[in-house]
C-alpha cells in the first residue's frame, strides 16, 4: 500500500492530511479530496502542499523494510540522495539496496513498470527499466 503523510499550506495555517493510493488517485483517509499525482505535484511545485510518501508492506510485519540508496555504504549516506539517471545511452543504473524480496515491484512516480532487479555485488543491485519514462 502506498500512503502519504502531508500538510497543506494555506493562509489558514497549516492542514494536515493522510491520503492512500487506489484506483489510480489519492484518496483523503477520512473524505475529500481526491487528487491525481500531478495534482499533488502541482500543489507541492506552488508550496501548498508538503508530504512524504511510504510504501507499506501491509500483512508481514517481521520484515524489515527495503532500503534503497546510492551506491556506497549506508551509514556514510548525507543529505540528499543523487540517484543515477537512466536515458537512452544508460539503460540501468547501479544502487545500493538491503532486504528486498523476491519479486519487488519496481515503481516510477508511484506506478508500476516493468523491468529487473539483479544482484551486482554486496549490497547492490543492478535496476534495469523495459522501457523508458517520459522524460521529467
Amino acid at each position: 500500500m502506498l500512503g502519504v503523510n502531508g500538510c497543506f499550506h494555506g493562509s489558514e495555517g497549516p492542514r494536515r492530511v493522510k491520503f492512500y493510493f487506489a484506483e489510480g488517485a489519492y484518496h483523503t483517509v477520512g473524505g475529500e479530496p481526491v487528487l491525481s499525482r500531478k495534482e499533488l505535484f502541482e500543489l507541492a511545485i506552488a508550496e501548498s502542499f508538503t508530504g512524504t510518501f511510504t510504501g507499506y508492506h501491509g500483512e508481514d510485519v517481521t520484515s524489515p523494510p527495503p532500503a534503497l540508496w546510492t551506491a556506497g555504504v549506508l551509514h556514510k549516506q548525507r543529505g540528499a540522495q543523487l540517484f543515477p539517471r537512466i536515458n537512452e545511452k544508460q539503460r540501468s543504473m547501479v544502487i545500493s539496496a538491503l532486504y528486498l524480496r523476491d519479486g519487488a515491484s519496481l515503481l516510477v512516480d508511484g506506478e508500476k513498470v516493468r523491468g529487473t532487479i539483479e544482484e551486482a555485488g554486496k549490497d547492490l543491485v543492478e535496476i534495469r527499466l523495459e522501457s523508458l519514462p517520459e522524460k521529467g
